[in-house]
């Protein structure tokens, strides 16, 4: 299966699934290449469906499971799981409403209208997440976005923030730093990351200096206004002082809150809290 990348890459010899070419006639396979060409996103739900039926032959093997974690699945098949009593939560970065705004302002014309209505199946993922004992995301703002968009009730959703490796993501001593230079992380494509209001910023700045990517400091200002960002750049940009202790607090909270041992810590409380949910429920 997993058709949808597939038509990007011309080599149709890739569409043939393992066990010979009639393997595309299986009602999944058949689904899921058609949906695919036609224009829709059928990975989430075929994806769902595949993992029922291979949990549902592990089950009757005589595996048992304390817990299932999806992750940004949300497939009608996962409602078929539910219905073997196993507690499920899902991990959720931000709900496909959210990438489903920036499309809809892009398109021009009514073929566009519904090529973005196919290829967000978030009516979907919403109704099944809505279902889920708990829902892991990695920020306030994505959490704020689940309980609009998605209806999730605030209750069921925990902010477990993103993780990273401390030790090999670290500041180097050895390295110099250029106080002229602003580092920007962010993709140019991606319409949330402000990118643009980054570059609506930069002619406002008090001086000159040389642009290379976003802050790692901790000055926080309001989206899409640039006016505030060019001030809080400069502020840093000639405040070295303050740039050192910002980054000093910042290499501290991210070892504190984002390494990889207190994000597991925070993903098994979650867990616990998942299993005493469901427990209680029944």
């Amino acid at each position: 299966g997993h058709f949808w990348g597939k038509w990007f890459s011309g080599d149709r010899a890739a569409f043939r699934p393992e066990g010979g070419w009639l393997r595309l006639l299986e009602p999944l396979n058949f689904y899921e290449l058609g949906a695919s060409r036609l224009g829709f996103l059928p990975e989430p739900f075929a994806f769902s469906v595949r993992a029922w039926r291979a949990l549902a032959a592990r089950l009757r093997a005589g595996d048992r499971f304390d817990l299932l974690h999806d992750v940004q699945t949300l497939g009608w098949g996962e409602l078929g799981v539910a219905k073997h009593g196993i507690p499920m939560l899902t991990t959720i970065h931000h709900p496909l409403s959210v990438d489903r705004r920036p499309s809809i302002q892009r398109d021009r014309t009514l073929g566009d209208a519904l090529g973005t209505a196919k290829f967000h199946p978030v009516a979907m993922q919403a109704f099944v997440a809505r279902r889920m004992e708990r829902v892991i995301t990695s920020s306030e703002v994505s959490a704020r976005e689940i309980e609009r968009d998605f209806g999730v009730a605030p209750e069921r959703i925990r902010n477990l923030s993103n993780g990273l490796d401390t030790e090999r993501f670290r500041p180097d001593p050895e390295v110099a730093r250029d106080p002229g230079e602003v580092l920007c992380v962010g993709r140019a494509g991606d319409p949330t990351k402000g990118v643009d209001t980054l570059v609506d910023a930069l002619p406002l700045l008090q001086g000159q200096y040389y642009l290379t990517s976003f802050l790692y400091g901790g000055l926080l200002v309001p989206p899409r206004a640039p006016g505030r960002l060019a001030k809080a750049i400069t502020t840093l940009l000639e405040q070295a002082d303050a740039r050192r202790q910002l980054s000093d607090r910042a290499r501290q909270r991210v070892v504190a809150c984002f390494s990889w041992p207190a994000i597991a810590a925070r993903t098994v409380e979650t867990y616990r809290e998942t299993l005493e949910a469901h427990r209680a429920r029944r």
